[in-house]
């Protein structure tokens, strides 16, 4: 006999395996997660289905012929559009219908697809020991954060609730695919701030858009350098040299805006040998090196979009390039020229598109960029390109993405080499920047292990000798301006990433305070720089282009300066070092207002601008309530 048992919970519910308070019109746990309730509609479709079997149940009892023919044959409708949660199996010549749960997969598809036991990592052992580790998927995938405190009950809410809610675990995918724990403990704390408060924080956009606008930059594409769609029409070395000839009326404002603003931050370029290059191109364009052509476009194309913002010209001249390396053998015997180039790419990635999803494309092009300059030697002493393990190190700490160096790959100077290129003022920064390589590099490989975490006596070592490294450089004759700055940024965030784990775990001003006082300092000096680099649009010095560049690091920072004043208990007034608690909201309402800039221009920039726009309104919030609870005078 079928199963004629009544179903009263919820579509959702039954899906998800929870229980179902059965309130119309809509239940609970759809109220809370804004999600559509069956039962809204269920009391029409109940009394309609319960008329029309009491109907079919009396014409089968007066007429038994009709009611073995409803058994053998069922309904063209039901052959044709069976339910989603029944089965019609045939035995028999007759028809039975089987009801069965929507189980939700929790082993991957090839596991699920074989029948066999999956233990549910990325990948599982058994497609790793198969050869299919590449290929391990799963399409009900809900990550827990290993660097939560298991203490803290508000964070574990937030846990449940995105178990619970596979639309909300979803909706932040954009914290959980980094590598890191970095991005998902700053969002989880935040949501354990606001569920302490009273308020509901989601850091999501329609997800409807997500996997639309990822296939869309702001200005290069997605793939840049490799197979880019307007990368064919420069195939011809005679329309790279058309291309560039159009420009020579004014190629020099180009170069001499790229040396202005870039090259002082990341020295890539060697400005005597290049100008003497360019002056031989314009003498002979058909004797010049494929790979040098293919750097000078690089470098039209970030001077000119530098002096007039044009995208169209500054595409072209990308894809040039682009072509022009697609000509050179850099796989299998790369140069200089080629090193340059990718470097310039990165730049370009960083600067033009300005996106979380450039800044990762970056990370995945700069394992190509290390492993040719591996090739040719780069990373033995002389070291005469710092510029990619600056780039390596810098991204890696801004995606959470493991470091592509290690610090044994970095090997010191001896004091010989010093003396020979001490005499570079310009180089003197570098220099001492590089000595901090290796210290960095295990930094990021410790906080980033599962197994060999550092203990908060290990973090106070690292934090000492980062202080002093950081210190030598930034004091280095030749450290001013932009470049000051840009390092400053870079120290700041090593450092952020080093205290994250015991800065934001509950009682951290009493247990931890050197993690405490550190990572508010930190974050509160890049919000700092945020809005000196990017406060004033269109200087004549371009500074809000290398802003775009440490978009990330801003947010981050951002991110934790609102955990610590969301913190109940925290002790923002104490200490004459530590700025009041308006300053640092005044701050962040200002670097909000300059994301507020961009919402159009980018899902990222939106997401990034509705994220700090709900932290201040939280923060609004609390000051208000703790102003109405304090006495009157």
């Amino acid at each position: 006999m079928p199963n004629t048992r009544q179903i009263k919970a919820c579509s959702r519910c039954r899906l998800l395996k929870l229980r179902c308070d059965k309130t119309k019109p809509s239940c609970e746990r759809c109220i809370r997660s804004k999600a559509s309730c069956s039962l809204r509609f269920d009391n029409s479709a109940q009394a309609e289905s319960t008329s029309n079997h009491s109907t079919t149940e009396s014409n089968a009892t007066n007429n038994p012929s009709a009611r073995s023919s409803s058994d053998q044959s069922p309904s063209p409708s039901d052959r044709s559009a069976p339910s989603s949660d029944t089965v019609t199996v045939e035995r028999d010549q007759s028809s039975k219908t089987v009801r069965r749960r929507q189980r939700a997969h929790l082993s991957c598809t090839r596991c699920h697809r074989l029948k066999v036991r999956c233990d549910k990592q990325l990948p599982c052992s058994r497609c790793r020991r198969s050869g299919f580790g590449r290929q391990c998927t799963y399409t009900h995938r809900v990550e827990n954060d290993s660097s939560a405190s298991a203490s803290d009950a508000a964070t574990d809410a937030v846990f449940v609730k995105a178990e619970e809610d596979p639309q909300y675990a979803v909706t932040s995918w954009r914290t959980r695919r980094r590598g890191t724990t970095h991005w998902k403990a700053l969002i989880l704390r935040i949501q354990a701030c606001a569920a302490n408060i009273g308020h509901e924080f989601f850091h999501a956009e329609d997800i409807s858009l997500l996997h639309v606008d990822c296939s869309m930059d702001i200005l290069l594409p997605t793939n840049f350098p490799f197979n880019s769609p307007g990368a064919m029409k420069y195939s011809s070395l005679d329309k790279v040299r058309s291309l560039i000839c159009s420009y020579r009326d004014n190629y020099m404002s180009f170069v001499d805006a790229y040396f202005a603003i870039y090259q002082p931050v990341h020295p890539i370029i060697d400005a005597a040998r290049f100008m003497e290059e360019i002056n031989c191109f314009w003498n002979d364009p058909s004797e010049i090196d494929v790979s040098w052509l293919s750097s000078f476009l690089m470098v039209l194309a970030l001077g000119c979009y530098a002096v007039n913002r044009d995208a169209a010209s500054t595409i072209e001249l990308c894809v040039a390039a682009e072509a022009c390396l697609a000509k050179t053998p850099f796989m299998v015997r790369p140069s200089m020229s080629v090193m340059r180039t990718f470097c310039l790419m990165v730049l370009a990635k960083q600067l033009a598109n300005g996106s979380c999803w450039s800044i990762d494309s970056s990370w995945t092009l700069l394992g190509i960029v290390v492993r040719l300059a591996v090739c040719i030697g780069l990373h033995k002493p002389p070291p005469s390109a710092p510029v990619e393990v600056y780039f390596c190190i810098q991204t890696a700490a801004i995606t959470g993405m493991p470091c592509l160096l290690s610090s044994d790959d970095i090997l010191e100077r001896n004091a010989i080499e010093d003396t020979l290129l001490s005499h570079i003022e310009e180089l003197g920064p570098w220099l001492s920047l590089s000595d901090s390589f290796p210290t960095i590099c295990k930094i990021i490989a410790r906080v980033n292990s599962n197994t060999e975490k550092p203990s908060y006596d290990e973090i106070l070592g690292y934090n000492a000798d980062m202080r002093r490294l950081m210190a030598i450089t930034l004091e280095h004759p030749g450290c001013r301006g932009p470049l000051r700055a840009t390092l400053d940024i870079f120290f700041r965030r090593i450092l952020m990433v080093l205290h994250r784990c015991h800065a934001l775990r509950p009682n951290a001003p009493t247990l931890h305070p050197v993690s405490y006082w550190a990572s508010l300092e930190c974050s509160l000096a890049i919000l700092v720089h945020h809005r000196d680099f990017c406060e004033h649009m269109g200087h004549p010095d371009n500074r809000d282009l290398l802003g775009r560049m440490y978009k990330l690091d801003f947010f981050a920072a951002a991110l934790t300066a609102g955990v610590h004043l969301l913190l109940i208990d925290a002790p923002l007034a104490d200490g004459f070092s530590i700025p009041p608690r308006q300053t640092i909201f005044e701050t962040l309402e200002t670097c909000t207002e300059i994301w507020g800039r961009d919402i159009e221009r980018s899902i990222c920039f939106r997401a990034g601008h509705r994220t700090l726009t709900q932290i201040l309104s939280m923060l609004s919030d609390v000051d208000n309530t703790r102003n109405h609870e304090l006495p009157h005078s």
